[in-house]
């Protein structure tokens, strides 16, 4: 009630809910005060009590925006429930200054290797599937010489087993071009 009587009083247009399928006091609040609201979904793994609990909040969203192809897939379906409801794809933004070859942390990484460098950009996290990128990395491997292969991305903390898993994986696949 509080966050509602906050919206009022500041006279907004929109009410953007941000943060993923979890965050619905926005748009409990946005309907109280009588204001449109988007939410925000950007991740493809929730508990079942989370994704469940979406399904019956988002008929208070008055449209989504949503991280990728997948997150809508995840989230929203076909769409057909959402017909009427306004869908917009927003990727999230990637730091092409650090990662442009002419910056010194790049060259002095990329410099030390030749040949073919084939890479994924994301943070180490079993939605991303990176023990396929590697499987990928061992096929190519079988078939081409001069590749290397590179994951780059923060290794969460809530992720180690993960990180440790796919460190595993790339010796026991071999995988000594694979950084």
């Amino acid at each position: 009630l509080h966050l509602c009587k906050c919206l009022r009083l500041n006279n907004f247009d929109l009410v953007h809910c941000s943060g993923g399928s979890w965050q619905y006091k926005g748009l409990f609040a946005s309907k109280l005060a009588r204001i449109k609201n988007i939410w925000h979904l950007n991740d493809t793994k929730s508990r079942i009590g989370v994704k469940s609990l979406f399904r019956v909040m988002s008929n208070l969203a008055d449209g989504y925006i949503v991280s990728g192809t997948r997150v809508k897939e995840y989230y929203l379906g076909n769409g057909e429930k959402y017909i009427n409801k306004p869908i917009t794809i927003i990727r999230p933004p990637v730091d092409t200054f650090y990662y442009r070859p002419n910056t010194a942390i790049a060259n002095e990484t990329m410099q030390r290797f030749a040949g073919v460098k084939i890479t994924t950009v994301g943070n180490i996290n079993p939605s991303k599937g990176l023990e396929h990128f590697m499987e990928m990395a061992f096929i190519l491997n079988k078939q081409f010489a001069n590749l290397e292969f590179f994951i780059v991305g923060p290794h969460l903390q809530t992720k180690q087993n993960y990180s440790s898993a796919l460190i595993s994986l790339q010796h026991n696949l071999g995988l000594n071009n694979l950084h």
